[in-house]
């Protein structure tokens, strides 16, 4: 039988060997889709949105006065595994503009691995929200942009 310093020892030694086995996403986080650079950007034309937003408001829909819903309803996603999505207000009750950050991963695309997308909105004095900016870049599961974001197309 081992002495149980042995034992001891050879428990930690598992145990370091486990932990070396996990994904580093697992354990710190790093590499979170939402933590990776983004390297350069495309703008994104929104000019005819807005006008949808204007005709949304005329027919008495509601999901003009959200920030969220806005983005939603611009974005044509492919169908991503896991969707993040970051709201930033320039301050907290009654934001004039905020800043929404839509992150898709996990595309069934072999090379489009995922998309990021920044929204800059106002808010007008009805209370709805107008688009002011949008961007646009990729990460790729092959090539140069696997753990950033680009303007160029995945290869």
């Amino acid at each position: 039988m081992c002495p149980k310093s042995w034992m001891n020892l050879c428990l930690i030694a598992l145990f370091i060997l486990l932990l070396s086995c996990t994904p580093q996403s697992e354990h710190n986080g790093d590499d979170s889709p939402t933590k990776l650079a983004v390297e350069s950007y495309e703008p994104v034309d929104f000019g005819t949105f807005n006008d949808t937003i204007l005709t949304a408001i005329t027919d008495g829909q509601v999901w003009p006065q959200d920030p969220i819903e806005i983005v939603r309803n611009f974005i044509n996603s492919p169908g991503a595994r896991s969707v993040n999505i970051l709201r930033e207000d320039d301050r907290g009750e009654g934001a004039d503009s905020t800043t929404v950050i839509i992150v898709e991963e996990g595309y069934e695309d072999d090379s489009l691995r995922g998309t990021w997308h920044r929204f800059r909105l106002a808010r007008s004095p009805d209370g709805t929200w107008r688009i002011l900016d949008v961007r646009r870049a990729y990460r790729c599961w092959r090539g140069q942009h696997q753990n950033s974001y680009s303007r160029e197309l995945c290869p």
